[in-house]
Formats: C-alpha cells, sequence, structure tokens
C-alpha cells in the first residue's frame, strides 16, 4: 500500500482527498477522508476500501465531490 501511495502521487497532489472506508455495508460501518499523502496505512485491513479523488475531487462537510465532466 505505501509503494502504491508512492505512485499515485507522482500524478496526484498530496492533498488530493482519499476516503477511508471500513465494514462498508456491515455493522460499525466507517467512513473517513483523508488527504492522499496522509493516509493511514496502519488503520487498512482486508475490510478496507480506499477511493481516490481525481484531479478535480474536492472535500466538502465530510464528504468527497467530483463533478461531472459532462
Amino acid at each position: 500500500l505505501n509503494r502504491a501511495i508512492e505512485l499515485m502521487l507522482e500524478y496526484r497532489m498530496p492533498n488530493t482527498p482519499a476516503a477511508v472506508a471500513r465494514k462498508v455495508g456491515r455493522e460499525n460501518e466507517k467512513v473517513e477522508i483523508f488527504s492522499l499523502s496522509d493516509l493511514p496505512v496502519d488503520q487498512v485491513d482486508m475490510l478496507t476500501l480506499i477511493l481516490v479523488g481525481n484531479s478535480t475531487t474536492r472535500r466538502q462537510n465530510d464528504r468527497m465531490i467530483t463533478p461531472r465532466g459532462y
């Protein structure tokens, strides 16, 4: 995961929003938003989904917003 983040940082800004979602659809579901450079890799396990925004994604009210391009 650390290497994957390093590779993404070659193409994305460090402040790119990234979501860490644990136990999606299960009891105790939790979603947190971080910047790409601050992803807490120690909190990631096999029940974790990581979503990384694109160049137009922004953080707004604890959510990731990516405008549609059409």
